[in-house]
């Protein structure tokens, strides 16, 4: 059961003054974050920075004294500093005056506590100190003793407080006098075993006792690894979560790109990858799954939540029975307001039966960004007729003039298709080819794609009797899409890859409506820019007329 009660000690009337000591008297320091870091805390930031954290630096330094930021969620796998990150963040902001009392809030009052020390402990480094003596320094009573300087709240002479609060004793309300907090860091809130109903309470607690409890211009930071997909983490970030909707997402970003492993007598090797942060290579990475253990590995520092029960597309994201990321294929009105329409090719070299078909996938976009899988064509054919397929699957679905680009992936028989299609075909399907070079495994790719379709980016047609090719592919016990937990586990994937390239492909687009959604804001209400010229549309209308 979670609590809501926390006793803090008063503080002395007019302790928060409106203006602030920001005299310190101490040694210039640098001023430009990325030279500041390692300068004051050289054991912490001696590695090069990763891209995430550079996001995250610059969201941070470009917050003001009185004006309210966008939410900064980042979605950082565990040895990737995300809690060294957050704890040198309060220190920034006491040293430059942008904010001026913090809340730390972890699951726990033990976690918050361990948290705010952390940052008591830098405070006090001598580099700290050096510059910033004033923030250095603990403030004292009347009588010259310390006050408020213990392992959950820190009050520097320079004006900084800084409180630790644990969601198993925050109480709404709580403030030092009449000063609310300007600055509120999440830090680790998610427990691997929460229950949809602790994840509720805990939503709860942080949307009506903590938040309201902000200042005007309250910095919201949430950090922490995806433990779970139905966590606050996994909420905030498939879009389910309904508050901070102007969130910016940071993540999730795994340790390891395009991680493989291989077993050898009882030990799980890195024989793949591309570690995202210099501070966590692949030795390190090596020696966390030797002391952790694999699947502790890909959970705490990958994110491997939603294939944990094998699948990595979930049937619940496409709900037939609430409809969500469902459609029907007979609703002509949603096919109007189409703005674009793509084609997506995974090419087969042979047509053996035990060779994966030849599939096109068509989807179109609508005015909020988000795709609609109208139709999969799949076959087992010879190569040599590939370019006339194709060219007849892009006039048949170009009739209402909205087919904007088709995508095939180049190798194989993609490659020899495009090539032909290039030397030989009409000017308006030359036009309209794309080459896809896939990047990553085939499950890195779909386990990418897959984080989008909780944010509702990604919608399936409702079962129809039409759709001859619906039960193998997206039925719930045999279809390829709700079975495929990893290359090997169907006996066909050209489902999958066509997917993963269509979502990663339009990865821009998606990102687009994604933010747009959360913000309560317009989308698009025209067709892509990247829409083929009218006289080839014109040329295209009248050759299938013939």
């Amino acid at each position: 059961m979670l609590g809501i009660q926390i006793d803090f000690p008063a503080v002395d009337a007019g302790y928060f003054r409106f203006g602030f000591d920001a005299e310190e008297n101490g040694r210039p320091a640098p001023k430009h974050w990325r030279d500041w870091l390692p300068h004051l805390f050289p054991s912490y930031f001696s590695a090069k920075f990763a891209h995430r954290h550079v996001e995250f630096w610059e969201w941070l330094t470009a917050v003001e004294l009185g004006v309210k930021p966008r939410p900064f969620v980042a979605i950082w796998g565990r040895g990737g500093a995300k809690s060294t990150n957050s704890e040198a963040a309060a220190v920034w902001v006491g040293a430059h005056d942008t904010r001026r009392y913090l809340w730390y809030i972890s699951e726990t009052q033990d976690q918050a506590d361990e948290h705010v020390a952390n940052i008591g402990a830098m405070l006090e480094a001598s580099t700290v100190e050096a510059h910033y003596p004033r923030l250095a320094a603990r403030k004292v009573g009347k009588y010259g003793s310390s006050k408020g300087w213990r392992r959950n709240r820190l009050r520097t002479a320079s004006g900084l407080t800084v409180d630790a609060l644990g969601l198993d004793t925050a109480r709404r309300g709580f403030k030092v006098e009449e000063q609310r907090p300007d600055m509120m860091i999440f830090d680790d809130i998610d427990g691997e075993l929460d229950t949809i109903e602790t994840t509720d309470k805990k939503e709860t607690i942080i949307t009506k006792k903590l938040l309201p409890a902000g200042a005007k211009d309250c910095a919201i930071l949430f950090v922490q690894n995806l433990v779970l997909p139905t966590g606050i983490f996994g909420r905030l970030y498939d879009g389910t979560a309904r508050y901070l909707a102007n969130r910016i997402v940071s993540g999730p970003h795994p340790a390891i790109l395009d991680l493989k492993t291989e077993n050898r007598n009882g030990r799980d090797i890195i024989i793949q990858g591309e570690a995202t942060w210099a501070g966590q290579s692949l030795e390190v990475c090596q020696a966390q799954i030797d002391e952790w253990g694999l699947p502790a590995f890909l959970a705490e520092c990958q994110h491997d939540v939603y294939s944990r029960s094998g699948q990595i597309f979930l049937p619940e994201w496409f709900s037939i029975e609430d409809g969500r990321n469902r459609f029907s294929i007979n609703d002509k009105g949603l096919f109007n307001r189409c703005i674009g329409r793509f084609q997506f090719w995974d090419t087969a070299l042979k047509d053996k039966k035990h060779n994966d078909p030849s599939m096109c996938i068509t989807v179109d976009l609508t005015p909020n960004y988000t795709l609609l899988l109208r139709d999969v064509w799949t076959d087992r054919i010879e190569s040599a007729y590939l370019p006339e397929v194709i060219k007849e699957q892009a006039a048949r679905w170009n009739d209402d003039m909205k087919l904007q680009e088709i995508v095939i992936e180049d190798k194989g028989s993609g490659t020899t298709s495009i090539q032909t299609i290039r030397k030989s075909a009409p000017e308006w399907l030359v036009s309209m080819i794309r080459e896809f070079t896939p990047h990553g495994s085939k499950d890195y790719r779909a386990k990418t794609a897959s984080m989008w379709m909780p944010r509702n980016c990604f919608s399936l047609p409702y079962p129809d009797a039409s759709l001859v090719w619906y039960v193998d592919l997206l039925d719930d016990l045999k279809g390829q899409f709700f079975r495929f937990a990893g290359e090997g586990t169907v006996p066909h994937d050209e489902f999958i890859d066509c997917v993963s390239m269509c979502v990663l492909y339009l990865e821009h687009y998606l990102s687009q409506g994604y933010y747009a959604r959360l913000a309560n804001q317009t989308v698009l209400d025209e067709r892509p820019s990247i829409g083929i010229h009218s006289r080839i549309q014109q040329a295209l209308l009248e050759e299938s007329l013939q």
